[in-house]
């Protein structure tokens, strides 16, 4: 049977892990934005595009915390926004577009080997990904869980990682991975 933190637990749980998911999903998509702007062509090239690979497993790897987080059945170990607010699945936002995407495009590009990633390597839609449509979806699913959830479980990190998420711009679109061009625009 899955056992749910106390009260206090969840305040502190929501304050430093669920803070830090969204904290590294920002700077991930900040850092994508300007390491991007730096591959060029030169002797450089390499080491900013394996950083851009980096930050781009970063973005993944976060987002997927926070789906899951926010939308996935909790397995017995999981903390979930359901913890939090009792009549969550009903009242939370529908997922979108791009975060419908997050589990499959993180398992199958980042998290596992699999025959599928070959897939994404052939289809250049498919490997992208809309770093812009995702934050901007998350801010309105974290939006509407600070809504919902008792203020007491909505500490002073939480609140300061949202804002930064929700008033910031971060690139909307970037191809990396293989060297290809990277195509930027902004949201917000």
């Amino acid at each position: 049977m899955r056992k749910v933190l106390t009260r206090n637990e969840l305040a502190i749980f929501a304050d430093v892990h669920v803070a830090y998911e969204i904290h590294q999903l920002w700077h991930s998509a900040n850092l994508l934005g300007i390491l991007s702007g730096e591959c060029k062509e030169g002797e450089d090239r390499l080491n900013v595009r394996m950083l851009c690979n980096s930050m781009l497993d970063s973005f993944g790897v976060h987002a997927r915390a926070l789906y899951y987080f926010f939308y996935v059945k909790p397995r017995l170990e999981d903390v979930v926004a359901s913890d939090y607010v009792s009549d969550w699945e009903a009242m939370r936002p529908k997922a979108g577009k791009e975060l419908k995407k997050i589990n499959q495009k993180a398992s199958k590009q980042v998290v596992h080997l699999t025959r599928t990633r070959m897939q994404y390597e052939e289809n250049i839609g498919m490997k992208a990904w809309n770093i812009g449509g995702i934050c901007q979806e998350f801010v309105g699913v974290i939006s509407c869980f600070i809504e919902l959830a008792d203020d007491y479980f909505i500490g002073e990190s939480l609140m300061y990682w949202f804002k930064v998420l929700r008033d910031n711009k971060v690139p909307s679109i970037i191809v990396a991975r293989d060297g290809r061009d990277t195509k930027l625009t902004f949201n917000n």
